[in-house]
């Protein structure tokens, strides 16, 4: 189990010592409820029936021994949101045939590798988690496509999808710190928050520190992902 360590800074509300920082790398803010998954051992699953415990370097380690052959069940969830092979392995994306997984890199702004989120497909251990975020998403500045209009959208699928059209980027959550919001919004003209439907007050609170930094920005709320929307609708969408 977890014990405590310190207090700290929070990164997305800024209180001086909100944040609990725990022995296995995880924090809570108890302030904005901000979170941080754990990142010592957090990565579990089952193999020859046996379960095992994996830490952040493992996880890179198998992500880069991985397969660039995309197929089966992780060809079929990315065919459901119309995102090609072509796409994913643009994006960096690779097959884990032992783990049944799809990994999905994110890079800091030296071309880092600092964090890979696995979706599972093995249903013994979807039941217990879809995704297992490895690393510190924090200091991923991992955007897709070209555009003076930056997207900001949960989940990485989503920022794929709307990179086509504009430049998308991943938070793997509903929080940004002010620090990194405004070195994402460097060279920009226009933010877009695009959450899920249920994350409205996130979203605003988002667009609203963006605004405080003279960025142009502002919200999209849809009863869909963004990653369920084709090109079309997201640009009529996005406006």
């Amino acid at each position: 189990m977890a014990t405590f360590v310190k207090h700290e800074p929070c990164p997305s509300c800024g209180s001086r010592d909100n944040l609990g920082r725990y022995s296995d790398g995880s924090a809570f803010c108890f302030g904005c409820h901000y979170t941080e998954r754990a990142t010592t051992s957090p990565f579990v699953g089952e193999r020859d029936g046996k379960t095992q415990e994996y830490g952040t370097g493992d996880i890179f380690q198998q992500y880069r021994e991985a397969s660039n052959h995309i197929h089966g069940r992780g060809l079929a969830w990315l065919s459901s949101y119309g995102i090609t092979a072509t796409e994913a392995l643009r994006a960096g994306f690779r097959w884990s045939d032992s783990w049944e997984q799809l990994l999905m890199p994110l890079y800091d702004g030296n071309n880092n590798l600092v964090c890979v989120q696995a979706k599972n497909f093995n249903p013994k251990r979807a039941s217990k988690a879809k995704y297992y975020n490895i690393g510190d998403k924090t200091d991923s500045l991992t955007a897709y496509g070209n555009s003076t209009t930056l997207i900001l959208t949960e989940d990485i699928l989503s920022a794929i999808k709307v990179g086509v059209k504009y430049r998308g980027m991943p938070l793997l959550g509903t929080h940004i710190s002010r620090s990194k919001l405004a070195k994402v919004c460097q060279g920009i003209e226009r933010l877009v928050v695009w959450l899920d439907e249920d994350k409205w007050r996130e979203a605003r609170d988002i667009a609203d520190a963006a605004k405080l930094i003279g960025i142009n920005a502002k919200t999209l709320l849809t009863p869909k992902d963004p990653k369920e929307y084709n090109g079309t609708e997201i640009v009529q969408l996005v406006g």
